[in-house]
Order: C-alpha cells, then structure tokens, then sequence
C-alpha cells in the first residue's frame, strides 16, 4: 500500500539565519517579482567577501520566472547581490545595472530568493529551497527468509514513519506455511529512501542489509559471501557454499600432488590474506581476516580433493587434505587366544593381525561390529575399525575377513584376508551331576565352575513354574554378559571359544523340566580343593518351609546358611548348605558326617558338605543360640521316623513321617 504525504510547498524562511560562506560550485535561484521582469531585463548576482565577481544568471530549462547560477569556482564569497540588468548590455557592472537587492547571506540551505511584490531596489524576499522536496510516499516492505530456527529482525533508518528498532528487543520473524520459512513486514517505510536491516539466527548474524523492495532469501545468503581467489582462477567463480548450521563456508577443488598454489579470499567483497599465508598438510589453517599484501600460497602432498572451510566467527580458512586410502589384500591363517579368534598375514613387509573378540558361533563365521573386532595391528601401528567385519566361510573351504580400519593419521585401510578355513567340531558330552539350581522369589538360579574356576554361568528365568517355557533375564560367563537364543519355544543358552577348547552349552526344556547342560571334555579333571568353615555366633531361626532352622553367618567374606532338615536329636541329620545364596552340596553326605549337638541352648551343627561342580569340600562347623520356642523341641527322636532319601520320577525326595520333600524343602506328597 502506497500512502503520500504533503510537505508545506516552500519551506520558506525568513532572512534571520545564521550565515555562512558560499561554497565554490554552489546553485542559487532568483525569482524576480513583476516589476523586475519588465522592458526584457536580464539578471545578474555580485558575489564579494572572497574577492569581487560577476555572474551572469540563466533562465531554468522548463521555468518561465526562475533563473539561476553557480557560484564562482576557487572561492568562497560572503555575500551575494541579485541584480537586474540592462537588456541592452552584455557586461556585468554597476553602470549597467537597473535595480539591486540588499547585500545577502547564505545560510548553507535555503538557495533561492524570491524578490518582494511591488519593490524595486533593495525592498527585501525570502529565502526557499528550490526544488522542491518530493512528495513522500510510503509502502509496506516484507522480509521473507528461509532458515533452519526461528529468525530474529533488527532495523533501522526506514523514514520519518516507522521509528528504528530495539536491538535487544528484535521481535521473531513469524512462520508461515512454507516449511523453515518465515516472514515479517515492515509498515510505513519511505519508498524513497527504503529500509536498512539486519537478520539473526541464533548468534549467528547477517550483514547490514538495505532494500526499497520485498526480499525473500535463504538465510545463507545474507552471510558473507567468500571467494577463493588464485588456487583454480581469479575471475571470482569459486564462491563457497554456507553450511547449514551457518559457521561456516566451504568449497572443495581437485589439486594435483606436490604443487604451490597461490591462494586469497574475498570476503564480501574485501580482499583478505597475503604473503604471510602458507598453508601445508602440518599447518594447514591461516587467519584470514585483513590484507596483507601479495598472495599467499597452498602446498599439496597427494592429488586429490582438498576441503577448503572458512570459519565466519574467527576469520580462519581450514583446508582439510585428502586421506590416503590403501587396498590392503593378503592370505591369512587362523588361531586362538584365548576365547578369541586372530587372523595372521602380512602387508608391505608388515605384520597384520586382526582379533575377533569372542567369537559367538561355534566356527566364528558371521558379521562382527566394529568394537567386535579391536585392535587391528599394521605393524606397531593400531588401527580402529570403522566398519562392520564379515568373517565368510567359503565353499571351497577358504574364509574371507573383510573390514574398513583407520590409522592415528586418518588414512583409511581395506581390508581382505583369505586363507584356508579350519574345520573344529567340538565334542559334546551331558554334563552328568553338575548343575544345582534354587527356586527363590520367582528366579530360578543355574551355577556351574569349571576346574579353574574361570568358568561361571549363572541364569536367571524369571517367572519360572517347574513347567513351562523359561524366559532368560541375564546370561554370564564370569564377569562379562553372554548372548543367549530363543528359538521354538526353547531357551538355549550358549558360549563357545571357537576353536572347540572349553565350549559350554545350555538347553533349559519346558517338556518335563528337565535342565540339560553340556560341556566339552576338558583336559584334566576338576581339582577340587578344600575348606575350613567355623562359625560361633550364627544367628538361628526357625525355618518356615518345612525344614527344622536356618543357621547363617560370615566367613571369609561370604554369606553361609546351612537349612537344618531334622529335628535336632535325630541320628541321621539332613542338612542344606549354602554360599552366597547358592546352593553347595549335593545332598548326599557320608553316613555320619553331619551332627548336632544342643548344649545349654547353643546349637552346633557340624558336617562335612561337597561343592557341586568343582566338588570342593567345606567342612563345616557353625553355632548360634537356639530361639525360645524351639529350646524345649528336641525330644522328637521317639515320635519320629529317620527321613528316608531316595530318587522318584527323577528327582531327590526326603519322606519324612510320611510326608514326601524336594530337596528344597518343599512338599511334594
């Protein structure tokens, strides 16, 4: 919308103003009144106070009573007298003159002088500005922009409408349908004289931006526009391009190898470096922030594609040299270290070893992630694997490894070893007696010990029901998590070193509930070890579950109980033994190895208890003070019948007065 504004036509001024001396070059205008335009008078104007000059006026092109003149060059006169001439001559002087004004001074402003009605000399006018100021008119201007946040708008110097804005307090520009696109207008800007602005985004802020029309521009291109100058040309073709996130400004060239290119910038427009800049792969960054003189240059290593990146917040040009990238193909052979699979070759007179961490399935062969196969040795050097690895088993009885590794220095490695694939078949036996499981709040928890005691597996099934499928919680192998299977509605749990040695296999079954595990033959049998366990000041309490007490204390660091089945005058005492919450032994003691005694209400239980697994032996004396309730129950002996252990439908069960238990304690019949 245009809108237009009438000024007071004349600005007219009376002749009180301060005065000052006329410019060289200066136009001033006369309008002579009706009694100075008769008998075909010309004008004239004397200009004195910088020595004495006359200039004959002219009648302004498209005027019919305006004449004008320009004030004498290489002076600056005080005054100026406006004269009317005799037609009849042509010389400037007083003799020719007709009429005259008084003596006139200039204030720096007003130019044009306008005689009084009806005078003749020295009868006084006025001082106006000729031309006449323009007619304002105002127009709405729109600012549309393309980012990618929220843009804030700052301007200023718009006209006598619109007032500047306040810097601290730049409103948001506003969104509009356009995705990342936004919009503010600007009212009442003089059309003549337009808008200055400014547009932030984040910290992140343009150059002092001025427009009499609409804009609509991506953000990036109120940024300041640099120009590689001398590497490829210097026509100023090779602008950068702005990064998103609006740091930065880059520009990628092909160089060849080994050569010195000169090298300088425009930044909109300002030329900046000089000889002070040479940039090389070891220093191979430079301030770029005034000129200073000459050019700089550019030394390269190797051909190829080098980044040139300018950073607008410290003025600094980065140029990113291309990385060496090497085809690294070899034969390999295969062995283990411990659990893990290493590939062997050589490279370039190298040692190249590749680890694979732990090696999953019984042969190794799958797709490895990158921390799966670390570190990669080239040498001395390590290098980081950045890919995946694919450890393939070929038809024609080859592996191949493949895999992307980098070095410290950033050159890119690829990696293909081939050799012959060794075939390993692990042995597999049912590890007869070896595992002890507890149910316990809902967990079933399976340990088993190897003979060295680095073996541990530990499972837990949440939501075990004696019949059903087991749902795994967590697998270990010692300290580390083991990946575990569910397929066809059966848990298996397995850990294999690839090479066939130690390989440990767990299938939990929801048939019969019957656990299986299975190992391979080791090379030596399990050494079991043995243990004094004594502990005075048990705390005893009554067992609810259908066994007689709980005795538990610490010893060496560990939590022990020992469930007393029986009552405690019994011949044939039963007795569960625990460490840390799992369960020891095997139920199956020595014929009278296991015995209590209860001498002023200190009970003391003493037996001799076997490890499952590892079948270490703890023997085992442990006492405490009897609760009250119980103190006076220890003459059972006649009304009892000595439990009776035996195996029924697979399982240890104790009858016990003609009542059948589990080895748990719990009632079965």
């Amino acid at each position: 919308m245009k809108k237009i504004f009438t000024l007071f036509a004349a600005l007219t001024m009376v002749l009180s103003v301060s005065a000052v001396n006329i410019p060289a070059g200066t136009k001033l205008y006369l309008t002579p009144n009706a009694n100075w335009n008769k008998d075909n008078a010309r004008f004239a104007a004397y200009f004195f106070g910088d020595g004495e000059t006359w200039v004959s006026m002219t009648k302004v092109a498209g005027e019919t009573n305006l004449y004008e003149v320009t004030s004498p060059a290489g002076k600056s006169p005080a005054n100026v007298i406006f004269c009317r001439m005799n037609p009849g001559t042509s010389t400037n002087n007083w003799d020719n003159k007709w009429n005259q004004t008084s003596d006139l001074t200039y204030d720096g402003t007003l130019n044009h002088y306008t005689v009084k009605d009806g005078t003749w000399d020295k009868g006084g006018g006025t001082w106006s500005i000729w031309p006449l100021p323009a007619e304002k008119t105002y127009k709405d201007i729109t600012i549309t922009v393309v980012a990618n946040a929220t843009p804030k708008i700052y301007w200023w110097d718009a006209g006598d409408k619109l007032a500047d804005s306040d810097w601290e307090a730049r409103p948001d520009m506003v969104a509009t349908a356009t995705a990342n696109t936004y919009a503010y207008t600007l009212k009442d800007v003089d059309e003549t004289k337009g808008v200055n602005f400014i547009i932030t985004v984040g910290d992140i802020q343009s150059a002092d931006q001025h427009t009499t029309t609409d804009v609509t521009k991506n953000f990036k291109e109120f940024l300041p526009q640099v120009v590689v100058m001398g590497v490829n040309n210097w026509d100023g073709t090779d602008k950068m391009t702005v990064s998103d996130d609006y740091l930065s400004a880059s520009i990628t060239f092909s160089l060849d190898a080994n050569k010195a290119y000169q090298l300088k910038l425009t930044v909109d427009g300002l030329w900046v470096g000089g000889d002070d800049v040479n940039i090389t792969k070891d220093k191979n960054s430079a301030l770029f922030a005034e000129d200073t003189g000459g050019d700089g240059k550019i030394t390269t290593d190797l051909a190829g594609d080098y980044v040139f990146t300018y950073t607008y917040a410290t003025k600094t040009l980065v140029v990113t040299y291309p990385t060496p990238t090497y085809d690294v193909t070899t034969t390999a052979t295969v062995s283990t270290q411990g659990q893990n699979i290493v590939l062997s070759g050589s490279w370039e007179e190298k040692a190249l070893t590749v680890m694979l961490w732990q090696g999953g399935a019984t042969q190794g062969f799958g797709t490895y992630a990158a921390e799966d196969y670390a570190p990669i040795f080239l040498g001395a050097a390590e290098l980081t694997p950045t890919s995946e690895g694919v450890y393939a088993d070929n038809s024609d009885g080859t592996f191949t490894f493949t895999a992307t590794a980098t070095d410290s220095e950033g050159a890119i490695y690829n990696i293909t070893l081939t050799g012959d694939n060794p075939v390993v078949e692990p042995e597999y036996k049912e590890w007869e007696g070896s595992v002890l499981f507890t149910e316990e709040e809902g967990t079933l928890s399976i340990s088993y010990a190897a003979s060295d005691l680095s073996w541990f597996l530990e499972l837990y099934i949440e939501n075990y029901t004696g019949h059903s499928t087991y749902e795994v919680a967590n697998v270990y192998y010692g300290d580390e998590t083991v990946e575990y299977y569910d397929m066809y509605g059966t848990v298996t749990v397995e850990y294999a070193d690839w090479a066939g040695t130690d390989v440990l296999y767990a299938d939990l079954t929801s048939g019969d509930g019957t656990l299986k595990v299975w190992a391979t033959l080791y090379n030596e049998e399990p050494v079991a070890a043995e243990y004094d366990v004594v502990i005075t000041n048990a705390t005893v309490t009554e067992n609810t579950s259908g066994y007689y007490i709980d005795m538990t204390g610490e010893w060496d660091g560990h939590t022990i109980k020992v469930e007393v089945c029986d009552e405690l005058t019994a011949d044939n005492i039963w007795a569960n033994f625990f460490i840390d919450g799992g369960i020891a032994n095997d139920g199956d003691q020595a014929e009278g190895t296991v015995e209590a005694t209860v001498s002023g209400g200190i009970v003391t239980i003493t037996g001799t208890f076997e490890c499952m697994g590892t079948g270490d032996v703890y023997h085992v004396t442990i006492s405490g003070t009897l609760p009250d309730n119980l103190t006076t129950a220890v003459d059972n002996l006649n009304a009892t019948v000595a439990p009776v252990k035996m195996i029924n439908n697979g399982q240890l069960v104790i009858i016990k007065n003609g009542v059948q238990y589990n080895a748990q304690g719990a009632v079965v019949k």
